[in-house]
């Protein structure tokens, strides 16, 4: 297992011209800086890379699955909510005298999509995602997972209530390996990594090469034609043509209902959130006027607001765990108006880089956070259903100041560097 702070890269040829690209690991837009096409990167599942052996000619390469996991822990204590950043790679396959991680190779090696040209070499079947996640989990969080449930109506300080993970991608990594003798030898350093297993246990087992998928789609608007506006990482591309919003779906793209927070004149940036409403069962919390009593938010109930709805808020680019769980509260908490139908702003918009499934994830959270006193939704958070209804994207207006992007009505300041840092997790 390795954290990293650095993004890997991936190699690709353009599909149009065929000149060598270079690409971030968050990137979804491939950009060709010789014919100056750019093109949304979708794979059909998840992506699929390689590290490329170190002799290119090699004939009989033994690929060897890794299954890579990126995202944000949040547990929930009796007095409070720990984050951390988990970034890992594990075996996938059964295999297990092989290295049961990556270790630093991806750092070192550029990476490449794996395509049908690797299809004369041998593959070892991969394992489940969720399989292998146990082992990572276990690895990570030890600590929290030895810590025993106490006795029934105690409240721990040190016992974990609820675990969430939220932003998680996934991919799947191939290391090269060869067969000299009796071992398997690394294709990239040439150093022995492992016996073979024996004949009379059942040897190797090798698979045909399953690619998967990978769509290249042009960054053109489906309505109008026009080229769509969005950052290389961003899951959300706008058109300033005729105001829309777009991501990609399969092979294509597909439309995307948005709406914007009226701007005050200051404002520099847009910063997009998911405005979601969903049906909480387990608590009361069915309107505005539940939320300011669950929170003892600092304000009088009015009328109507028993039976005004409420929408859980979350972030939807990714940024420091701490800040993440800060900007979800405070703009659940705000409930800003927005203005549906409204026009792309002509001011920066931000990248989407969370995708609203992940979001929802993190709906538990928030409610955790905002309770007020905490250990009066202890007993029951375990029982606290959440269904999901409807997302909407929202873009929200930021001033600045020195070093922050600021939004007055959500009392929520983000510094500019982490907003920065916060695109390679």
């Amino acid at each position: 297992m390795v954290r990293s702070s650095d993004n890997w890269k991936i190699e690709q040829q353009c599909p149009q011209c065929g000149a060598p690209v270079v690409l971030e690991e968050t990137d979804r837009l491939l950009s060709c800086p010789f014919c100056r096409v750019r093109l949304f990167i979708s794979p059909e599942d998840f992506f699929r890379y390689y590290i490329p052996p170190a002799d290119p000619s090699m004939q009989e390469a033994v690929f060897v699955p890794y299954w890579r996991f990126k995202g944000m822990s949040f547990l929930c204590r009796a007095d409070r909510t720990e984050q951390r950043i988990l970034d890992a790679t594990a075996l996938a396959a059964d295999y297990n005298r092989l290295p049961h991680s990556l270790g630093v190779r991806p750092q070192a090696v550029p990476l490449r999509f794996v395509s049908g040209d690797l299809s004369p070499h041998f593959f070892l079947p991969h394992r489940s995602f969720e399989s292998v996640f146990s082992w990572i989990e276990k690895r990570l969080l030890a600590a929290e997972a030895s810590i025993a449930g106490l006795k029934a109506g105690r409240v721990s300080k040190d016992r974990v209530y609820h675990r969430a993970y939220i932003g998680e991608t996934t991919s799947l990594i191939y290391l090269p390996v060869f067969i000299r003798g009796n071992v398997l030898c690394d294709a990239i350093t040439g150093s022995r990594i492992a016996p073979l297993p024996e004949k009379e246990s059942g040897g190797l087992e090798f698979q045909k090469l399953d690619a998967a998928k990978l769509s290249f789609i042009p960054t053109i608007c489906p309505r109008c034609g026009w080229d769509l506006h969005g950052g290389s990482d961003s899951l959300v591309h706008l058109c300033r043509n005729c105001d829309t919003a777009w991501k990609i779906s399969g092979d294509g793209l597909e439309g995307l209902d948005f709406a914007v927070v009226p701007a005050r004149e200051d404002s520099r940036l847009y910063l997009p959130f998911w405005r979601m409403k969903a049906g909480i069962s387990g608590i009361n919390l069915n309107s505005y006027a539940d939320l300011v009593r669950f929170a003892n938010l600092p304000k009088a109930i009015q009328k109507g607001w028993e039976e005004q709805e409420i929408h859980f808020w979350s972030p939807a680019f990714k940024i420091r765990p701490q800040l993440f769980q800060r900007a979800a509260k405070a703009a659940t908490n705000a409930q800003l108006p927005v203005e549906a139908g409204a026009e792309v702003p002509k001011a920066e918009v931000f990248p989407v880089t969370l995708p609203s499934e992940e979001a929802l994830q993190g709906l538990k959270i928030t409610i955790f956070n905002m309770a007020v006193p905490k250990k009066k939704i202890l007993p029951v958070i375990d029982e606290i259903s959440i269904t999901p209804r409807e997302s909407l994207l929202v873009l929200v207006p930021f001033g600045t100041n020195t070093h922050e992007y600021v939004q007055r009505e959500m009392h929520i300041s983000l510094n500019m560097n982490a907003l920065r840092y916060g695109k390679n997790l």
